[in-house]
């Protein structure tokens, strides 16, 4: 059984699920650690992906269904649990790696965007500060990618990047 250590007032945890290249893994994984007594001590959830998680040559389909039917299953099982949505985290560039990712991100603003629950980790990771966008298209197929303002290494986001993200999920918990 898994548990959640407080002093006092509320707390924001944090928990690595599953393996980066293992989407679907870290999905089970996280209904695995709800499952086991987290969702009795949380009023907010929610599992984001890493951007290795999505490659060009990614079942985009096949990962949305998967997340789909996952956050379905849990939202269904614990009815007391917010359960918020990300988008898949983008890198710097052009990519069949970005593309991917954004073909997925469209599934996800499909189902969730109209809840007032997603995290759109991508469209605030491609965003700069002048609110102009970084994307573009290969072959017709559009992609977001991370603005280079906010990168540490092309992939992760740096301090200012981290703080636009950071805010966002702080604002949707606070509501949620």
């Amino acid at each position: 059984s898994q548990t959640i250590s407080t002093t006092s007032g509320g707390v924001l945890a944090d928990a690595y699920v599953g393996d980066n290249g293992d989407p679907n893994g870290k999905a089970d994984d996280f209904a695995a650690y709800l499952r086991g007594g987290v969702a009795s001590q949380v009023q907010v959830a929610l599992v984001k992906y890493c951007y290795v998680d999505i490659y060009g040559g990614t079942d985009v389909a096949a990962l949305f269904a998967h997340y789909e039917a996952t956050m379905d299953a849990l939202e269904a099982e614990f009815p007391q649990v917010t359960f918020l949505y990300a988008t898949n985290p983008v890198e710097t560039g052009a990519s069949g790696s970005n593309v991917a990712r954004y073909q997925f991100n469209e599934l996800v603003r499909a189902k969730y965007a109209g809840t007032g629950r997603l995290w759109d980790v991508a469209a605030l990771e491609s965003t700069r500060p002048d609110g102009t966008r970084v994307t573009g298209s290969i072959d017709g197929q559009h992609y977001e990618a991370l603005y280079g303002g906010y990168s540490l290494d092309g992939g992760h986001p740096n301090a200012d990047g981290s703080k636009v993200l950071a805010a966002e999920l702080l604002r949707l918990i606070a509501q949620s």
